[in-house]
C-alpha cells in the first residue's frame, strides 16, 4: 500500500510532470503544440529514420526520395531546438534481424547519434537491445540510456539485473496502475542514481498475446512490403490482431481492463516519475493528446487519446471520459487485474459508453 506521506504527496502535488512527445514528420499540429507547451514539453522522442521500429519504419532508404526525407527530418530538429526542446533517440525494435549485435549496425547508430547531434539536444538514448545497451555505454560513458518500455520491466528485481546498463526506465505497460510496484521500483531507482519514466495512453491490451508477433511484424515492415510486390510471397495481414478481437462486442471491456492511465488520473502517479512520454507517434490526434495530458483534462471520447496499432479502428467503441466514477483509479490500481472474478470494468463500461 501506498505510504501515507506519500499518498497525500501524489493526490496534492500540482506539478507539472515533464512531457515527452512521439515525432510525426508532415504533422501539422506538431510545431504548434510544441510551442504551447513548451516548458512542460522538454523532449520529441524518435526513432533513426529508416530504421525498423515496433511502429514500422519511417522512410525507406536509398534514392531521393530517402535524402529529401532526411533532410526534411533535419528541418524539423533544427526548429524543435529552437523552441528549446531536446531530443530522445528510440532504438526500441522487437527485431533487428541478422544485424542485431553486427558491426555495421554498430557503427550506423554512431554515425545517426553524431549527426542528430549537431542539430539538437540528445538527452538520452531508449533501446529494448543489450547488444545496443552495451555499444553506447562503451562509446560514451555519459550517455544517458533508458531501458524502453518494449522491455516490460515491472518489478525492482528486474531493474537491478540491468542495472550496469541503464540509466533510467519506462516502465513496462502492464505495470502502469501498480501503485505498490510503482512505489518500490521509485525508492529503488531513488536510491541506485536512476531515473523513472510513465507511458500513460498506451492502449494495447493487458498482458496482450499478440503483442511480441505483431513488434516482430512492425519491425520487418520494410522487408514485408518489399516482399508482397512479388506475387509468389503469402501476404501477411499487417493488422493488429487483437483488431478482431475487439471487433466483438463482448469483448470492448477489455478495453477498460487495460494499460492506461486517464490525465485526471495522472495526478495520483505523477510523484513517482520523471517523465510521461505520451505516445503520439502514428496518432492523427497528436494535439489532442498533449493538450489533455499536460492540463490533466479531457472532456472528449478516451479512446481518441490512446495509441496503438489499432488507434483507428472501428472496433474501438466512444468512451466518455467525464462519465467515470470518481473511485475509478483507486479500484483498478489495487484490483490485481481478477477480471475473472469481478465485473466493476463491464459494469463502468455500461456507464461511461454509448
Amino acid at each position: 500500500m501506498l505510504g501515507l506521506i506519500d499518498k497525500v504527496l501524489s493526490l496534492f502535488d500540482n506539478r507539472k510532470l515533464a512531457c515527452e512527445v512521439g515525432y510525426q514528420m508532415d504533422h501539422s499540429g506538431l510545431m504548434p503544440v510544441l510551442q504551447q507547451f513548451k516548458g512542460q514539453v522538454t523532449d520529441v522522442y524518435f526513432s533513426l529514420p529508416g530504421d525498423p521500429t515496433y511502429y514500422g519504419a519511417w522512410g525507406m532508404k536509398g534514392g531521393m526520395e530517402w535524402k529529401a526525407l532526411y533532410a526534411n527530418f533535419i528541418r524539423d530538429l533544427d526548429e524543435i531546438r529552437g523552441i528549446g526542446i531536446s531530443a530522445i533517440v528510440c532504438v526500441d525494435a522487437s527485431c533487428y534481424g541478422a544485424n542485431f549485435s553486427s558491426e555495421e549496425m554498430m557503427k550506423h547508430i554512431a554515425e545517426m547519434l553524431r549527426s542528430i547531434s549537431e542539430h539538437i539536444r540528445i538527452r538520452a538514448v531508449t533501446t529494448s537491445s543489450f547488444p545496443v545497451a552495451e555499444c553506447l555505454r562503451q562509446m560514451n560513458s555519459s550517455l544517458k540510456i533508458r531501458a524502453s518500455e518494449g522491455m516490460h520491466l515491472m518489478s525492482v528485481r528486474q531493474l537491478a539485473l540491468t542495472s550496469h546498463l541503464f540509466n533510467g526506465y519506462y516502465i513496462g505497460y502492464e505495470g502502469v496502475r501498480d501503485m505498490d510496484e510503482i512505489e518500490r521500483m521509485r525508492k529503488w531507482c531513488d536510491d541506485n542514481g536512476k531515473s523513472l519514466h510513465i507511458v500513460p495512453n498506451n492502449s494495447c491490451l493487458y498482458r496482450c498475446p499478440y503483442y511480441i508477433y505483431h513488434g516482430n511484424v512492425q519491425s520487418h515492415l520494410q522487408d514485408i512490403v518489399l516482399a508482397q510486390e512479388n506475387p509468389n510471397v503469402l501476404l501477411v495481414d499487417r493488422t493488429a490482431p487483437c483488431e478482431h478481437l475487439l471487433a466483438k462486442s463482448e469483448n470492448k471491456v477489455k478495453i477498460l481492463q487495460g494499460m492506461w492511465i486517464r490525465p485526471e488520473d495522472m495526478r495520483h502517479v505523477s510523484y513517482y516519475f520523471d517523465s510521461m512520454r505520451l505516445a503520439t507517434r502514428t496518432s492523427k490526434n497528436l494535439p489532442d493528446i498533449v493538450k489533455a495530458y499536460c492540463e490533466g483534462h479531457w472532456d472528449g471520447n478516451l479512446c481518441d487519446i490512446l495509441e496503438a496499432m489499432h488507434d483507428h479502428s472501428a472496433a474501438f467503441p466512444v468512451i466518455h471520459n467525464n462519465r467515470f466514477p470518481k473511485n475509478w483509479f483507486k479500484k483498478t490500481s489495487h484490483c490485481g487485474y481478477r477480471c475473472e472474478t469481478c465485473h466493476y470494468c463491464k459494469d463502468v463500461l455500461k456507464k461511461v459508453s454509448d
